[in-house]
């Protein structure tokens, strides 16, 4: 665990930070569900379920980070994510 100063809304703030920080950030296509077609990012690793979209949580915006690699419109890379099961 260690320490690090981080940009928060309302300035800089330091916060706690564990192993499962040191994760990848990781841009998103999402296939399939009410997002198809959207995109997101986030610390997630491959296999990892990750909630997206803005609003009220709902199980429907639960999305499973895929290892299926796709190129955006600029040429990076973003990683398909697809609906979970429940």
């Amino acid at each position: 665990m260690g320490r690090r100063r981080a940009r928060t809304g309302i300035g800089w703030q330091a916060v706690t930070t564990t192993a499962g920080s040191a994760r990848p950030t990781r841009s998103l296509r999402l296939r399939g569900g009410p997002l198809d077609g959207s995109t997101w990012s986030g610390r997630i690793d491959i296999g990892g379920r990750v909630c997206c979209g803005a609003g009220a949580w709902s199980p429907s915006h639960v999305y499973v980070v895929t290892g299926q690699v796709v190129r955006d419109p600029e040429g990076e890379e973003e990683n398909v994510a697809v609906p979970a099961e429940f």
